[in-house]
């Protein structure tokens, strides 16, 4: 999901892991919720998850905590995540003016975390904000002479 960006540079948001299965995912959401929290609890076979954080993360901070939500999995709740048709992590970029460019860069470490965990990537990129409109004050009506 895209925040306000003030200072509409470009920057790294959060990554939301995407989950989808025919089974019922309901054992697994349990395991994860000391860790996670479900960005539309109401859909049975289809869940996006953010990490239960305030903080702002880097991304090998966000897929490290990622890794250990799954890694607190037991063997039945690694069956259902395993069964899952997609895991997919999500990585939310907020696009702005400046800089120019920007690389925002995955380690090796996280690359094999998320290779361990069976998961896909996917990059959404959100357009930079636009500057509201100035408004512009009505003339005065000169007055004529009193």
């Amino acid at each position: 999901m895209a925040k306000k960006n003030k200072r509409n540079v470009t920057e790294f948001l959060n990554i939301d892991l995407d989950i989808k299965t025919s089974y019922k995912l309901q054992d697994l959401l349990d395991a994860l919720k000391p860790h996670l929290f479900d960005l539309n609890p109401d859909y049975k076979h289809e869940v996006s998850l953010e990490l239960n954080w305030t903080k702002t993360l880097s991304m090998d901070e966000t897929i490290k905590l990622f890794f250990e939500a799954y890694s607190s999995l037991s063997k039945e709740q690694r069956r259902i995540w395993d069964r899952c048709e997609m895991r997919r992590m999500n990585i939310g970029i907020q696009a702005g003016d400046e800089p120019h460019s920007s690389m925002f860069r995955v380690s090796e470490d996280s690359v094999s975390k998320l290779h361990k965990m069976g998961t896909e990537i996917a990059i959404t990129i959100y357009s930079p904000e636009k500057a509201a409109p100035e408004k512009r004050s009505k003339p005065v009506a000169a007055k004529k002479g009193r």
